[in-house]
């Protein structure tokens, strides 16, 4: 830890782990009040005079060289991101949103299949660009989210993408995917239910 970056505030908390000394983190011009927190009377001796970081208040984390989003990727969760040349339909009040060939679909532990369909498949004309962003740890963050409207019925925020997504789902890139708890999805036919 570059303590030279970090200011005492002079104030303690008590926390689970015990108490800690919270410190700014100050760099290049800019300060972040009560980003670090240093463990001084812990409750398990082993963690004695280590440092815990407040997640959003840094601008960029890193594992190695590579860039974490939202969270720490845990090692007991996959995604994995397979072509499918099975058949996508998206639907909204009856209206097709979506219609694919097949789809790219993502596995990722404790979720539903997600099933990111071609820009082409879709029907641009029911969809309006949102101002939503999100981020996931292990498929960066959104480039873009749209609502969905047929006639009255309106889906907000119920489609997302990623221009650039990390490594792990790479073959997502550029692709849609449809919230199937707010449309209905259909795969070879069958609805989808998550």
């Amino acid at each position: 830890v570059r303590t030279d970056l970090l200011v005492d505030s002079g104030a303690t908390e008590a926390t689970d782990r015990g108490l800690v000394a919270l410190h700014a983190i100050r760099a290049q011009g800019q300060q972040r009040p009560d980003a670090a927190r240093l463990l001084v009377e812990p409750v398990d001796e082993a963690l004695a005079d280590t440092f815990r970081f407040d997640w959003p208040a840094l601008d960029r984390w890193f594992e190695e060289d590579e860039e974490i989003f939202v969270h720490l990727r845990s090692p007991y969760v996959r995604v994995d991101a397979v072509r499918s040349s099975r058949p996508v339909r998206v639907e909204l009040a009856g209206a097709v949103l979506a219609e694919a060939p097949g789809s790219v679909i993502v596995f990722e532990t404790g979720l539903p299949p997600r099933y990111y369909l071609d820009k082409t498949a879709l029907d641009w004309s029911r969809l309006e660009p949102t101002d939503t962003v999100t981020g996931c740890a292990y498929k960066g963050t959104t480039s873009r989210w749209w609502t969905a409207q047929v006639g009255a019925v309106v889906a907000e925020d119920a489609a997302w993408g990623y221009d650039f997504p990390t490594r792990h789902a790479l073959p997502v890139a550029g692709l849609v995917a449809f919230d199937d708890r707010k449309v209905d999805l259909f795969v070879d036919g069958d609805r989808q239910r998550s």
